[in-house]
């Protein structure tokens, strides 16, 4: 079968993930782990959903270095933000600075469905920057003004500004002399680029399911050593750009942050984002940072069950759909080379659009990359996963202490759906 380009990329963009040698001959409990009192009925989708079986199969180097699957996603931080008023910036808003010629990035917010004036974004001529009850003569060094950063296409209703040397650090009071409208919201970004402050923000994964716990890790570090006096908030901005207040509880060393149960219903592709702002004291000394990780929550519509048998064909996934929609099924097989170490070798992946109810499908291979690779049985399966095309989330995820025996026989059990 003819593949189209829009199939095969719907079947290519899954990540390669490596995992650890293991024994495992099932696909045991995943780090998304939907059962069957998760799973929920949504409709179908209303745009075009693709209905005939694709299976695409694409070699790997055996000398390919694949991301682990229990990678972490990282964000480091050399800045912090604020949202302010116009009247705010009118009375002036205290800036604690760390780093000699920050900068600082002045956008007004439009909010949703509304129309945004030109004349809202700021001139950089109206800012002053005040110290100890001073207006310092100089302040800046540079200003960049709404039209220059929109000429470059960058920061729309934006204007900047950076600190001159000699203004130094600490303490400051931003103000802006040209009358603003009381309401307006406006972003303030400070940029504290070689600062020896960071914030370190940490989570062990970016996919989730309703009501379940966010683990992650914060810290606020100077040259690698921590900020002792540091207090953190956490927040959830949603896909609408509304951000809420969250609690988090400390477990074992990890803060976590439960999803609610019921969440707005998205369109495919958006994301959540998880936000912490930390703020701690060194000595005399203000220091505040921001961070920011994306993240994604998957409607729990299908599940993978009962064990995996496998051979050098494909691989019978045992499936229950609860809500009619297109699903892929994925992984990586792996080979032993001539030192007996499992190499990546193969990942493939087959996809089906599929009613509600119990199947069996058929995970493909391609026997020809079997015959021109390097590597030997015996063969895995691993980093298996369930993803729902038609609304763009992964399901499910195959730990990577786990994996599937593949066999040079033939498989006795027959394919239920094809």
């Amino acid at each position: 079968m003819t593949l189209s380009k829009i199939s095969i990329l719907m079947l290519s963009t899954v990540s390669l993930l490596s995992a650890g040698q293991l024994q495992a001959t099932s696909l045991a409990a995943t780090p998304l782990k939907p059962t069957s009192e998760m799973l929920v009925k949504v409709p179908v989708p209303q745009y075009h959903i693709e209905k005939q079986a694709i299976h695409f199969s694409q070699a790997i180097a055996n000398t390919a270095r694949l991301t682990p699957d229990n990678h972490q996603y990282t964000s480091v931080s050399d800045e912090f933000w604020m949202e302010v008023s116009g009247k705010q910036l009118n009375q002036g808003i205290d800036l604690h600075v760390s780093q000699p010629e920050s900068l600082i990035r002045l956008s007004a917010k439009r909010a949703a469905g509304e129309w945004l004036p030109d004349d809202h974004a700021i001139d950089p001529q109206s800012l002053e920057l005040i110290k100890d009850q001073q207006s310092i003569k100089k302040a800046f060094s540079s200003k960049v003004t709404r039209a220059q950063l929109a000429e470059a296409n960058i920061f729309p209703n934006s204007s900047a500004v950076k600190i001159s040397k000699d203004a130094g650090i600490g303490k400051f009071k931003l103000r802006v002399s040209k009358t603003l409208n009381d309401n307006q919201k406006y972003l303030i970004n400070v940029k504290e680029k070689g600062s020896p402050y960071q914030q370190t923000l940490t989570m062990p994964q970016q996919t989730f399911l309703p009501n379940q716990d966010i683990s992650f890790s914060v810290t606020l570090n100077k040259h690698e050593q921590s900020v002792v006096k540091t207090q953190h908030k956490a927040f959830i901005k949603t896909t609408s750009g509304f951000k809420q207040a969250v609690s988090f509880t400390n477990k074992q060393g990890q803060l976590q942050v439960k999803l609610p149960s019921q969440l707005p219903e998205i369109s495919r592709g958006e994301l959540y984002e998880l936000h912490i702002e930390s703020q701690g004291k060194d000595g005399s000394a203000t220091i505040k940072r921001n961070g920011k990780i994306a993240f994604a929550v998957a409607i729990p519509t299908a599940r993978m069950i009962n064990d995996i048998s496998a051979n050098k064909q494909q691989a019978l996934v045992g499936l229950e759909i609860a809500s009619d929609g297109r699903y892929e099924v994925s992984g990586i097989i792996y080979g032993q080379d001539k030192n007996n170490k499992f190499k990546p070798l193969m990942h493939s992946a087959s996809a089906y659009y599929l009613e509600a109810g119990l199947h069996q499908v058929a995970l493909k291979f391609d026997p020809e990359l079997f015959k021109n690779s390097s590597l030997k049985a015996p063969y895995e399966l691993r980093n298996m996963r369930l993803k729902d095309q038609s609304r763009l989330s992964v399901l499910q995820q195959q730990p990577g202490n786990e994996a599937v025996s593949i066999t040079t026989g033939t498989m006795q059990t027959e394919i239920a759906y094809q």
